[in-house]
């Protein structure tokens, strides 16, 4: 059972800063609109690409109580095991921002 409020995103990418960038805003989006603090949210990486370039921001900003986790940390966290959240947020994927939807307007 995992208590903490977990948060999963889906990166568009994981090389490229302005994807990173949508990333981001999404995360603190779905933070502000769930009036959640830093200290009360583990972020999981959901999709399958490696830390990437931009893993110390990743983990420096969203790791101020809950280290952030990707997708085959957790798998290694759980051994296979099943797993319950009692909070878990899905966060907005990327191509989906309110970023990227108000530049193609």
């Amino acid at each position: 059972w995992e208590e903490t409020t977990t948060l999963f995103v889906q990166r568009d990418t994981f090389a490229n800063m302005y994807h990173d960038s949508e990333d981001f805003f999404n995360v603190f989006l779905a933070m502000s609109i769930l009036q959640l603090s830093l200290d009360q949210v583990q972020v999981v990486l959901s999709d399958l690409y490696p830390w990437g370039p931009f893993s110390s921001m990743w983990k420096k900003v969203f790791g101020f109580s809950n280290r952030p986790f990707t997708a085959w940390e957790l798998r290694e966290k759980y051994e296979g095991k099943r797993v319950c959240f009692k909070k878990a947020i899905i966060g907005i994927y990327g191509p989906a921002s309110p970023l990227t939807i108000m530049q193609k307007e």
